[in-house]
């Protein structure tokens, strides 16, 4: 396995690192097929050769089960429920192409070949984390794996399916025993990268603690979409939605057209039912860059999605991966939070508080939706400072409502 820089990791509190995006930021949400196997690890055979990255003795390579015969990269518990863990890394790939979409595809299971006693099996704290890469550098969290009650599972078909936005999506077993059966036994993840990557890394942190929990894993897969190629009608190259104040902005640009009759362009809030936002007319066969734009002047509140379809004149038509943006209702304020990044206490600007009959409430979250902070007070304040000393390092979103106004802010914790 090549040399790596070492990577710093708190076990315990994973910095997860928020990256706010409105092109590519999805939620269980896909477009393109991707038909074309660009690089794999298939254990006994590869091209991009993956390995475990810190070496932990209870990490290796077995063959008592796999997805495709006849190895699987394996981490187990000893015993004692001491954390063990180490990551499977793959190599980054820093030949792609912008102009097409990627999916990374990781295969994995749960089984109990080193004991089924009763501790053994899965629990909340035994986790996966599918750790990503598009710099070579920086890995950030997308999704999480977890066991639940002494849970098992063996290679199944049950997908978590995620666009990378930067933000951790924990997926839990409804319960504790055999869970293959009972279909939430998550056992394959798929990662869609949007058009523009140009490189992809991944890191799959696994953690377990005794004898019984294990992880197992197998045919790792990165595949392309293929859109880049000329044949297709449009090469596009860019989509995103952007709020501008009342309305949301809905922007394309394409390379070249060949027999584009028009475009539509439609909404959802959960990806699954669309509705039409408007139509315009493609510019039939040409190799001139062109861009567009659509007006929504009436978007959703909070996080929608929008998704490209061209038609040719024959009525063939192909529909592009959606892109999501958050509107935020119109009471709600960006907050000022200083310093950013902090490491003993933040302060709020809050200008609009001088009032002594307001009534305030702050709370602060972590990037997993827990609450860790809470603060209601009576009385007019121009800057509100909150000791952040003990908190764990990572990402915090804090909210805050005064009366009728919300404010709504990002912050690191170093």
């Amino acid at each position: 396995m090549e040399n790596k820089k070492k990577r710093k990791y708190n076990f315990y509190t994973l910095i997860i690192v928020i990256i706010t995006i409105t092109i590519g930021g999805w939620n269980n949400c896909t477009g393109q097929t991707f038909p074309d196997t660009v690089a794999y690890d298939q254990m006994e055979k590869f091209d991009w050769h993956g390995n475990w990255w810190a070496g932990a003795p209870t990490t290796g390579f077995f063959t008592n089960a796999s997805k495709s015969p006849t190895t699987s990269a394996v981490i187990y518990g000893s015993g004692g429920g001491a954390d063990e863990y180490d990551w499977y890394s793959l190599p980054n790939i820093d030949t792609l192409d912008p102009l097409q979409e990627y999916k990374v595809q990781i295969n994995l299971a749960s089984y109990r070949f080193t004991s089924t006693g009763g501790f053994s099996g899965v629990d909340i704290d035994d986790y996966v984390d599918i750790q990503v890469s598009t710099d070579g550098v920086t890995y950030i969290s997308e999704v999480r794996i977890t066991g639940n009650s002494g849970a098992y599972w063996g290679y199944n078909s049950k997908t978590v399916t995620k666009m990378v936005n930067g933000i951790l999506e924990i997926h839990t077993p409804g319960g504790g025993g055999d869970r293959t059966a009972l279909g939430d036994g998550y056992s394959i993840v798929e990662l869609i990268f949007p058009i523009g990557t140009k490189m992809i890394a991944i890191d799959v942190l696994a953690v377990v603690d005794r004898a019984g929990e294990e992880w197992w894993f197998d045919d790792f897969f990165l595949l392309g979409s293929g859109s880049g190629g000329s044949s297709l009608p449009i090469v596009l190259t860019e989509f995103e939605a952007v709020q501008d104040g009342t309305q949301v902005n809905v922007s394309w640009n394409v390379l070249s057209q060949v027999n584009n009759d028009y475009f539509t362009v439609e909404r959802s809030t959960d990806c699954y039912n669309w509705e039409v936002v408007g139509q315009c007319s493609g510019n039939g066969t040409t190799n001139q860059e062109t861009g567009f734009v659509m007006v929504d002047r009436n978007p959703y509140t909070g996080t929608s999605y929008y998704r490209l379809i061209q038609t040719d004149f024959n009525e063939a038509s192909e529909t592009f991966a959606p892109v999501s943006v958050y509107v935020k209702d119109k009471l709600t304020i960006g907050l000022n939070i200083r310093p950013n990044p902090a490491i003993d206490y933040i302060e709020l600007e809050m200008d609009y508080t001088m009032d002594p009959n307001i009534s305030h409430n702050v709370q602060i979250y972590d990037m997993e939706g827990h609450r860790v902070y809470k603060k209601h007070f009576i009385g007019g304040i121009h800057d509100f400072k909150i000791n952040i000393q003990k908190f764990p390092s990572g990402a915090y979103l804090l909210k805050t409502q005064s009366n009728d106004i919300n404010g709504e802010g990002k912050f690191i914790k170093q």
